[in-house]
């Protein structure tokens, strides 16, 4: 309990809320509780239902959003790691545009710190499975023939990946951008903002009105970027096998959303945030890597403190 209150009163001296929530939250007896840090609220429901998949029935997850992949690191650094077990402690972040940019912020990257395959966990979890069983669970499909979602996912296939190839000029940008400490809020941006798929047919802006929205939207003045860097950076992109994993998990997310709400038979229309709290999380696919790291810490945590768990 003394080691608690120093904690505690440390934290109140400048520490994250996060830190502060965990000192708070730490049960250190009950050991069927393991504790996990992300970077946001948006965050928590998909990665507890991806870890809950991953352990036992009788286990439990508590979850702290930090605010920022900067305080998931700053959390990390303020952890007694002589006091704490990082098989039992885990954090989770995204890895963004880290495979092209250097970030130099010495970023959580230790044994019990989960980074993302993709721009985000979002990027794992948006696939053909998911659409197949909304089809049938919630959009309205249950009494269709699997001929008939079979060609919907088919579409819908060739529909992500025009998506994603439209986005390759919008990323060569973004990117440009945090390459240079550019002031660049990317929550103003709207998918709706270079893409129309309120219909059957999905229709794109032109590359012009593209650049034009984004740039607004961000408040970036477009007469002071390089455009022969920004070039030079699509072209890298556009040769790489993993681009898809680049785009914005957000874009892809409302991509998603609104495609859904296309194609749906049912009469409720689908909001971004029921699609991510209601809609994904409850139906997360496996992600190897995910599954991987939870077999090498929470799992081996389990394992270490001898609980039986079912």
């Amino acid at each position: 309990m003394g080691q608690q209150v120093e904690e505690l009163r440390g934290a109140r001296e400048g520490r994250t809320v996060a830190y502060t929530q965990f000192l708070n939250d730490y049960k250190k007896d009950q050991v069927e509780i393991v504790y996990g840090f992300v970077e946001a609220k948006e965050d928590l429901s998909l990665y507890s239902s991806c870890i809950y998949n991953e352990l036992p029935s009788n286990a439990i997850i508590h979850l702290i959003p930090c605010r920022g992949k900067y305080k998931v690191r700053d959390t990390y650094n303020l952890i007694d790691w002589t006091k704490h077990s990082k098989h039992r402690i885990c954090f989770f972040r995204d890895r963004d545009l880290s495979d092209y940019i250097e970030d130099g912020k010495d970023l959580c990257e230790c044994e019990n710190c989960y980074v993302t395959d993709g721009y985000s966990i979002e990027n794992s979890l948006i696939t053909k499975n998911l659409l197949r069983r909304l089809l049938r669970e919630v959009l309205g499909y249950q009494s269709d023939s699997y001929e008939v979602t079979d060609e919907i996912v088919k579409k819908f296939i060739q529909d992500k990946i025009e998506f994603e190839n439209q986005l390759k000029n919008v990323m060569s940008h973004i990117i440009y951008w945090k390459m240079n400490d550019i002031v660049s809020p990317l929550d103003t941006i709207s998918v709706k903002g270079f893409v129309d798929i309120s219909n059957s047919n999905i229709v794109y802006k032109t590359p012009e009105d593209k650049l034009t929205y984004i740039y607004s939207k961000a408040k970036v003045d477009f007469s002071k970027c390089d455009i022969t860097e920004i070039a030079s950076i699509e072209s890298s992109i556009s040769t790489d096998d993993k681009f898809r994993n680049i785009i914005r998990g957000h874009f892809l997310s409302e991509f998603f959303m609104h495609y859904c709400n296309c194609i749906k038979k049912c009469q409720q229309e689908l909001s971004l945030k029921l699609d991510v709290n209601n809609i994904i999380a409850p139906r997360c696919e496996k992600i190897e890597s995910l599954s991987n790291f939870i077999k090498n810490t929470y799992l081996v945590y389990y394992s270490q403190v001898g609980i039986f768990l079912i």
